[in-house]
């Protein structure tokens, strides 16, 4: 797999705090040249921002047969964009992830052209 972008990175954890200490030790083994890994200290929590970020652009750029970008530039795509993160929000809340909802800032609205 290679990855074009600076941002792009794998990620790799446990489901509970508590078991992260067991992955540390095989970290050393998935670093090869051209990865960068990050160790998250609960996984749930990043998994669950990654969707909502995919549930923002992925209906959208279906509906419109456009990118992720393309859904920013367009006004009319925007709420199609923000409509199942806003959803997406409310069930990661419901379930105790309660600070998820504070990336909506980065989801396209009106005037933004900021996608992640």
């Amino acid at each position: 797999m290679q990855s074009r972008s600076a941002r792009n990175r794998f990620v790799t954890g446990a489901a509970t705090p508590a078991e992260t200490s067991r992955i540390r030790p095989i970290l050393p083994l998935l670093m090869v040249p051209g990865t960068q890994f990050k160790l998250e200290a609960d996984l749930r929590h990043t998994m669950c921002r990654k969707l909502l970020h995919n549930l923002s652009s992925a209906p959208a750029s279906v509906l419109t047969g456009g990118q992720a970008y393309d859904v920013i530039d367009d006004p009319n795509a925007q709420p199609v964009a923000r409509a199942p993160f806003l959803e997406g929000a409310a069930v990661a809340h419901a379930r105790g992830f309660d600070d998820l909802d504070s990336d909506l800032g980065e989801i396209p609205s009106p005037g933004s052209r900021v996608h992640k």
